[in-house]
């Protein structure tokens, strides 16, 4: 023992940091015993808060996992910082600021506290996602992976197979022989069955969770969507204003009382009839774009020709552009007795049929949107119709039921 230099041995104080000698290589051996362990990426564990960004890489935006500091102040994940380096030509720098690096003296170990810090870091078990709930330190993950876990893999307890098997279902014998499903006859195997017929068989019968009802699994969704008398529903006058809403069982005593949901069918076939007519009325206002759009190139072509000085003009069977441009329209878009059997062509006739069905489309056009506005007008004017004339009946309806009622006081 020195004055003034550290103890041979850890001080009491500081025995519960103190790693005995081999205590790592005592848990590597452990870890060999079972050959279906293997060592955790820590960088992959999902934690149960958000950590600081302090204790942060800066290259794979994960808490630290053997943190290494640079005489930058710069702090990285050893394997990262090592990827770096590889990356880098000639020499190595701070990935962060650029720094070159002395790799004789470089990197540096951190702190104890900074080490016991992301090690008290709380994690979710790698495997969550199969069902366990332990939450606890990052120092622990490995052991309750290599022990406790109960999805952890083990090998199997029957003598004659090595294969692995979950560690919830170790002491239940060998599962990796093949039974039959009991309920759909399909051949799996025992590790497998409980999940098939909890989660996959189709014709495992199961329990409502409305009603109570035993159902076929692959009938379940027909029926809580057609059948299931405790599901909440919509009335079906739903699209046109109804906002009504009640169990199954009563919608029907709802719905027969209802003036949109008996109008329902009525109005579904007259919006059926009215996207037919929209539809018919979007594709005439194309084609009449399109015939639109050809006139225009057509009267270019002909106010070309006639503006074009004596000298330049050529015949029609020269095939000038606008010749071509004028044929190539027409031929397109007239009918055969319009078009000229000659190489000549006609342009002012041409002209004329192109104008003529421009106007027939206009006078289509019109007649499809009067037709539509009266058939809106009379499908308005039919439902005002039913709704007064179903009113009235309620009224008719509620004054009976009010001389009943005050027949039966009367007499009481």
């Amino acid at each position: 023992f020195t004055v003034g230099h550290p103890p041979d041995v850890p001080s009491p104080l500081a025995m519960p940091d103190f790693v005995p000698p081999g205590a790592a290589a005592a848990a590597a051996a452990r870890r060999a015993s079972n050959r279906f362990t293997e060592k955790l990426d820590l960088g992959q564990l999902e934690y149960v808060q958000n950590c600081d960004e302090n204790l942060v890489c800066r290259i794979c935006q994960c808490p630290f996992v053997e943190p290494k500091a640079l005489s930058c102040d710069h702090v990285f994940c050893k394997s990262c910082l090592y990827r770096s380096f590889e990356t880098q030509v000639n020499r190595s720098s701070c990935p962060m600021c650029r720094r070159q690096v002395n790799t004789q003296d470089e990197p540096l170990d951190v702190s104890h506290v900074f080490n016991k810090v992301l090690e008290d870091l709380v994690v979710r078990c790698p495997n969550n996602h199969l069902g366990c709930l332990w939450q606890s330190k990052r120092c622990e993950a490995q052991d309750h992976v290599d022990y406790h876990c109960p999805h952890g893999l083990v090998e199997c307890s029957a003598k004659d197979c090595r294969q692995a098997v979950p560690r919830k279902d170790s002491e239940k014998g060998c599962l990796h022989g093949t039974v039959e499903c009991a309920d759909c006859g399909l051949t799996i195997r025992n590790l497998e069955l409980e999940n098939h017929q909890t989660k996959i068989c189709a014709k495992r019968i199961i329990d409502c969770l409305h009603c109570g009802s035993k159902i076929v699994r692959r009938l379940i969704a027909h029926h809580a969507s057609e059948v299931c008398p405790e599901i909440v529903t919509s009335c079906r006058g739903e699209p046109f204003g109804c906002r009504f809403q009640s169990k199954r069982m009563h919608m029907q005593d709802h719905e027969d009382n209802c003036p949109v949901a008996v109008m329902t069918p009525y109005m579904l076939s007259q919006q059926a009839r009215q996207s037919e007519l929209e539809s018919s009325n979007e594709m005439l206002r194309r084609r009449n774009e399109m015939l639109e759009g050809q006139m225009s190139a057509l009267q270019d072509v002909i106010y070309a020709e006639n503006n074009a000085p004596p000298s330049s003009l050529l015949a029609f069977d020269t095939m000038t552009p606008g010749a071509a441009a004028i044929q190539s329209i027409a031929s397109s878009n007239l009918p055969g007795h319009r078009q000229s059997a000659t190489t000549g062509f006609n342009d002012a006739a041409a002209a004329d049929h192109l104008i003529a069905q421009n106007e027939a489309l206009r006078e289509e056009q019109a007649r499809l949107a009067a037709q539509i506005a009266d058939v809106e007008a009379r499908s308005t004017l039919n439902l005002t119709n039913e709704v007064l004339r179903i009113n009235a009946d309620r009224a008719r309806i509620d004054a009976t039921l009010g001389r009943i009622q005050g027949t039966l006081n009367w007499i009481v």
